[in-house]
This record gives structure tokens, sequence and C-alpha cells, in this order.
């Protein structure tokens, strides 16, 4: 299979968020049922991608085959908390790659593009958000660079 990746126009919205619906779905399934798919067709979600594709602090490319949308990276430009030193950190905030088309390179690249306009940026670090049971997922992102910085913990009340 033969793919191309371009930045994303406001044309992929839909196809953006129907993609963002399966991965909130498999999310919910397998690793966190407190994530809600349905986000995804709301006005805030709307937002959301609108800014990462038309904002210049945003990030949005999309991964193509015989014109195909197949998937999808978003990210941001953001500070640092308040806590930390004066730091701009390069977010990546979702990506997903269609089941069939894993295993291809896509992701890597996606990865490389979303480092490389963040160095363009001068961003001083990137960072992204996995969910502790996706072992693939952190593997995957280790691979690719990423070291564990901080962990979240939660109770059920």
């Amino acid at each position: 299979m033969e793919y191309s990746l371009r930045d994303a126009k406001n044309t992929d919205l839909q196809i953006i968020r129907n993609l963002s619906v399966e991965l909130s779905e498999k999310e919910a399934e397998e690793f966190d049922p407190t994530i809600d798919p349905e986000w995804n067709t709301e006005e805030d979600a709307t937002k959301y991608f609108e800014a990462r594709i038309t904002q210049e602090d945003g990030f949005a490319m999309v991964a193509e085959e015989d014109e195909e949308v197949v998937g999808y990276i978003l990210g941001r430009l953001r500070n640092a908390e308040d806590y930390r030193t004066d730091l701009d950190i390069a977010e990546l905030e979702t990506m997903y790659v269609k089941p069939e088309y894993r295993s291809q390179g896509i992701g890597t690249n996606f990865i490389q593009h979303f480092e490389s306009w963040a160095s363009e940026q001068n961003a001083d670090r990137m960072r992204v958000e996995v969910t502790s049971q996706n072992e693939g997922g952190i593997q995957f992102y280790e691979r690719s660079g990423l070291e564990d910085y901080a962990r979240i913990m939660e109770k059920n009340l």
C-alpha cells in the first residue's frame, strides 16, 4: 500500500471527526470506559478540530491512500504548567491510524513530521498523554524517543 501525508484542511474535518470517534470507541472499550466517543460530534469538538487545522499554534496532518484519509495526527504548541520554568511544549494530542493501515510507517512518519514542526516552532519539549493500559501505544512512543515524565493516578469513588 502506498500512502502520502499532507497538512489537514477544513474539508477533512468530518473524516477526522469520524476517525476520532473510532479511536474514542476503541479507547473506551479497551482502556478507559470514561471516554465519551459522542464528544467528537459536539460543537466543542468541532471547534477543537478546526483550531488544530487553522490556527498557527495547531498541527493537523492526515495520511491518505488513493485519496482516502486513513489516519490523522493533531497537536498544538502550549506553555508548560505555571510551576515549571518557562517551557514551550509541543503536545501531540491525538493520533489514529485505521487498523488495516498500521505497521506501515504512518505513525512513525506522523511523529517525525510533528517533531520537525515542533522544532520549527522552537518548542522545548514534546509531550503525549497515553492511557497506562495501552501497552502498544506506550511501546510505540518509547520507540519514537519519548520517555516517562509524570504519572497521573486516579481512584474510583
